[in-house]
């Protein structure tokens, strides 16, 4: 053999050990951040996973109160309509006495707002 080439030999055989070492410390590395950022997603994804789930509460108590509100807003249209109907035959009502009073020769002291008390 050549007396340069023993030398070569015996600095690779040499530095073989560190070369490995260095290898395995990278593969070491790798695995460290790959376990770094799969740690970071699933604390992301837990997050999210909160957030949406808060999301989704919040939609159902929104719907429920749409719901209750819709409800509220029916009884309250039939009241008003019962309400009107009333109001209706009160009407009917004051001009009956009205006129009764009129018809005994009296004027009277009300009057329905609108055009000469008309209904």
């Amino acid at each position: 053999m050549n007396d340069t080439l023993i030398p070569i030999i015996i600095a690779v055989i040499a530095a073989l050990p560190g070369l490995m070492a260095m290898a395995g410390q990278r593969k070491q590395t790798d695995a460290t951040a790959a376990g770094a950022i799969t740690d970071a997603a699933v604390d992301i994804v837990a997050q999210y996973k909160e957030r949406l789930e808060a999301l989704e509460t919040g939609r159902k108590a929104t719907e429920a109160e749409i719901a209750e509100l819709r409800a509220r807003q029916a009884a309250d249209a039939v009241e008003i309509a019962r309400l009107r109907r009333e109001l209706g035959e009160y009407r009917v009502g004051i001009v009956m006495l009205i006129e009764q009073i009129r018809d005994l020769g009296h004027t009277p002291k009300y009057q329905l707002p609108g055009k000469d008390g008309a209904l």
